[in-house]
């Protein structure tokens, strides 16, 4: 994919819950399977589904890539005795972009997402250069 498209979006603060994954990121099917499990158990609904992926997968390796699959739950859920991990993405400016294809070339549009643009000072400040990359996968 040679032609992407970033922008910066403001989001609010997100409640979630999470599977933890390590491993290629291409396994994380399965903490999305365990995710819904335990959802259905709590009796909750999502609001959305979203998957973080932590670590850089040009820089760690495969067998240590952390990534987290997560559903944003209402503010008002009450959790209780879950192995699911709270987790809470602050308000704030965000990169977002979207890749368009198949799924075995998502690792190319991630590389492809210029760490100039986060850093530029148009586009992001520092902060927010830390900030998670939102992605959307269109495949």
């Amino acid at each position: 994919m040679n032609n992407i498209h970033i922008d910066t979006v403001f989001m609010t603060e997100r409640k979630l819950l999470c599977a933890r994954h390590i491993g290629p990121y291409q396994g994380i099917g399965a903490a999305f399977e365990e995710l819904e499990r335990e959802l259905s158990r709590l009796g909750l609904r999502a609001e959305a589904m979203l998957a973080i992926y932590h670590d850089n997968p040009a820089t760690v390796s495969h067998d240590s890539l952390r990534s987290d699959a997560a559903a944003q739950i209402a503010d008002n859920d009450l959790i209780t005795d879950t192995m699911l991990k709270p987790f809470t993405i602050g308000a704030g400016s965000f990169a977002r972009w979207t890749h368009k294809g198949p799924y075995k070339d998502l690792h190319n549009t991630y590389l492809l997402t210029p760490n100039s643009y986060l850093l530029s000072p148009k586009k992001a400040s520092p902060t927010t250069a830390s900030r998670l990359k939102i992605g959307r996968a269109h495949v």
